[in-house]
């Protein structure tokens, strides 16, 4: 298999299991640089790549003057890559090269987070009564009160909003979870939702919950400028590196926001604590149970002979002829799905199935 295609077929898998596009832009352009340097090699073919190459490859990476931490993160979208053509059963995992490469040693680094104090004056730096002044006040309360990852806010839905907690469908590894919320947020939460619906009026027919000023999903560059802006303006020591990631850092050391005077408060802190775990546990449950009723309501329909799911790809009149055509390299694998007129996707699953048919 061309590790052009192979690499076309990472970066569509990507996309079909909507990871963030900053996940599938750096994995666009740290495969691309495994590309160029074993093209050079004349390496074209994946069976080809040996574990050597990619321990050439980050050499010439690092004596090119780079990090070992930026190495690394070359190296673990390579494995990823890798790891692909292995589940999808291109390469065998006893030949898979990256799997034999280890990461460089690199020193610890410690985050500076956000104090108490600047988190405060982050929140009220958005103070007005407008559609942008209310919803960057609602997005940077957010991160601070959830920890919520970046991507996960933006992806959000209104109705992903419940009484306590908030739904996470789109997080890491496409994992759903839940998690609760303050009385602070939901207030400003609902706040933000009539204003939004004001705002907007129907124009916008987007789904997410934080839209631009002319109705558009956010990006996770746009949430990144708003809040260096307000931590430019209030002041926010210059070791901190003001990023929406550095709030779930700064999340992860507060045991929950907490606005009052008394923060000093052992017992208030304990019983702030004490009460998110509850309702962290409570919100869980209640997932569960929604999904145990979903798999009872699933398996009665399967029983009644209700089919799910979409239906078995099936071979096109002229699979034989274009199958033997690109596996002797007469035409590539783009020029057979067009003339049989199926997606990438498709077109390598019907030709596992059948490779596996043969053997």
């Amino acid at each position: 298999m061309l590790l052009k295609e192979a690499r076309d077929g990472f970066l569509f898998d990507c996309e079909c299991r909507h990871l963030a596009k900053g996940s599938i832009r750096n994995y666009r352009a740290e495969t691309k640089f495994l590309m160029e340097f074993l093209e050079l090699k004349q390496i074209t073919e994946v069976e080809d790549v040996k574990a050597h190459h990619i321990r050439d490859f980050m050499k010439q990476k690092q004596d090119s003057g780079n990090t070992a931490c930026y190495v690394n993160d070359i190296l673990k979208a390579c494995k990823t890559w890798f790891n692909y053509l292995v589940e999808e059963d291109y390469i065998e995992a006893r030949r898979n090269p990256a799997a034999k490469v280890k990461y460089l040693k690199q020193p610890k680094t410690i985050i500076e987070t956000f104090s108490t104090q600047e988190v405060k004056e982050l929140i009220h730096y958005y103070s007005g009564c407008d559609y942008l002044e209310v919803r960057n006040r609602t997005i940077i309360t957010l991160l601070f009160d959830t920890g919520m990852r970046c991507n996960e806010m933006i992806m959000m839905e209104p109705e992903d909003i419940k009484k306590d907690y908030i739904v996470v469908k789109h997080g890491k590894g496409n994992k759903e979870r839940v998690v609760p919320k303050s009385p602070m947020l939901s207030k400003q939460l609902v706040r933000y939702l009539y204003v939004r619906e004001n705002y907007f009026e129907g124009k916008s027919n987007k789904k997410n919950l934080f839209l631009s000023k002319t109705g558009k999903p956010l990006t996770d560059e746009a949430v990144a400028r708003m809040l260096k802006k307000a931590a430019l303006e209030v002041g926010v020591s210059p070791e901190v590196r003001v990023s929406p990631h550095t709030c779930r850092h700064t999340f992860a050391q507060m045991p929950m926001l907490d606005t009052s005077k008394n923060t000093d408060n052992l017992d208030r802190r304990f019983i702030a604590d004490l009460v998110l775990q509850i309702l962290s546990y409570t919100a869980q449950k209640e997932r569960e149970n929604i999904h145990k009723r979903q798999e009872m309501g699933i398996a009665a329909a399967q029983s009644k002979g209700v089919k799910f799911g979409r239906p078995k790809a099936q071979y096109p009149a002229e699979w034989e002829e274009t199958y033997k055509a690109w596996k002797n390299g007469e035409i590539t694998a783009t020029a057979a799905m067009e003339k049989m007129g199926t997606k990438r996707t498709t077109f390598y699953k019907l030709v596992k199935r059948y490779e596996q048919k043969e053997n």
